[in-house]
């Protein structure tokens, strides 16, 4: 009987001893730094586990309460493990950016017109086709060079509206390899005439800014920062346009 005793006991003394150890192995909690690519707690959510609305959570467990403001480089306690790995989170992120910007995949939600489309909305010019008369005739040949030079001039506006008949993706990428070559100040022409036909067209905000960081011209990326969020609101978030329109000049 007694042997029976010791050994009851000491399997629950081994019980006991086994819990505690896996108890100790598992941290209480985890922690996650505030980084640029998440500025938020909505983006963390989104980032730690695939939701916006994780951010009251978030918020709770670390006594954070509104604006929810919290600042890059600070830690945070996680209660509960992220649901999602760090190349999930940052493909969940993105995913996200593009459904709120109204892009999807790499190119808008409304893809600009083709070079097709755009050549047919080209001013189409039909001419009067009269029968010819030995009058007429002699009379054409006596015109004076710039009675003929004036009937020429329609032919060449079609033909220079033709030229200009390209697409966005066209002109985003030679902006785009300016930009790379470290020519900047013509990609940031070529930036702006993109933003000044297309507003709508993210990306060439977004170089535009880059380009003026890059040359240090604070006052004009403050300007059009200003523009961006007229024209997309969703974007006020994103660091480098979050540090112009307060004034400061992204690092």
């Amino acid at each position: 009987m007694q042997l029976v005793i010791r050994t009851i006991t000491r399997s629950f003394a081994l019980v006991l001893f086994a819990g505690h150890s896996a108890f100790a192995a598992v941290p209480a909690s985890k922690s996650h730094i505030v980084s640029d690519q998440a500025p938020t707690l909505c983006e963390i959510g989104i980032v730690l586990y695939g939701r916006c609305s994780m951010f009251k959570e978030v918020a709770i467990w670390n006594g954070i309460r509104t604006p929810f403001s919290i600042r890059i480089g600070q830690r945070l306690v996680l209660k509960k493990k992220p649901t999602l790995t760090p190349r999930e989170g940052a493909a969940r992120l993105l995913a996200s950016w593009r459904k709120r910007f109204g892009l999807g995949g790499d190119k808008l939600h409304h893809p600009p017109d083709s070079y097709a489309a755009l050549l047919s909305k080209a001013p189409q010019l039909k001419l009067e086709t009269r029968p010819e008369t030995s009058a007429k005739g002699s009379a054409r040949i006596t015109q004076s060079p710039a009675e003929n030079l004036t009937e020429e001039i329609p032919k060449v506006i079609v033909t220079q509206e033709t030229m200009k008949a390209v697409t966005i993706e066209q002109s985003f990428e030679n902006a785009k390899r300016a930009f790379e070559n470290k020519d900047f100040e013509r990609a940031l022409t070529e930036f702006r005439a993109i933003r000044g036909t297309h507003p709508k067209f993210l990306p060439s905000w977004m170089y535009e800014l880059r380009t003026l960081q890059v040359l240090k011209r604070d006052q004009e990326a403050r300007a059009t920062a200003a523009l961006l969020i007229v024209q997309h609101p969703g974007v006020r978030g994103l660091p480098i346009v979050r540090a112009y329109v307060n004034g400061k000049s992204p690092q």
